[in-house]
């Protein structure tokens, strides 16, 4: 499986002023500059085109509670909106799916010249027999 995983600086995002590294292989979020602070990507509701999650100011990480300890602390509570994960990191996301690393545009350039290359030495080495220079056998009409 870490075959997929292409070696690259992971995503940054930035939530209520904390930087926080978006780690899909491990499924979680961690800060920039202190990494016992992070949180699972399972404490995010995902939908199809966004991420949402409750923030707690006070831990500056995503609220950990009950429904009780929400509603006591719902009016310091922040809600915050991101983007999906599949739009924030869409190579990480290509390889949590199981699908080839992606090509840059260099990458794709280069591809696409070798391709063009490969068809002219293609093309030169089918030859057509030219029938012009060949006597013909048969009647002349």
């Amino acid at each position: 499986m870490s075959q997929n995983w292409p070696a690259r600086k992971l995503v940054e995002i930035e939530i209520d002023e904390v930087s926080f590294y978006l780690d899909l292989r491990l499924w979680e979020c961690r800060s920039v500059h202190d990494f016992s602070k992070k949180f699972s990507l399972d404490q995010v509701v995902m939908t199809q085109d966004k991420m949402i999650l409750c923030w707690d100011p006070r831990t500056n990480n995503v609220f950990k509670g009950d429904h009780h300890d929400y509603s006591l602390r719902k009016d310091e509570l922040l809600w915050y909106q991101l983007p999906s994960i599949e739009k924030l990191d869409p190579v990480g996301y290509s390889a949590l799916m199981g699908y080839p690393p992606l090509m840059t545009a260099t990458d794709m350039k280069k591809e696409a010249m070798r391709q063009a290359s490969n068809q002219q030495v293609n093309r030169k080495a089918i030859k057509i027999p030219d029938t012009r220079s060949r006597k013909r056998k048969g009647k002349h009409l």
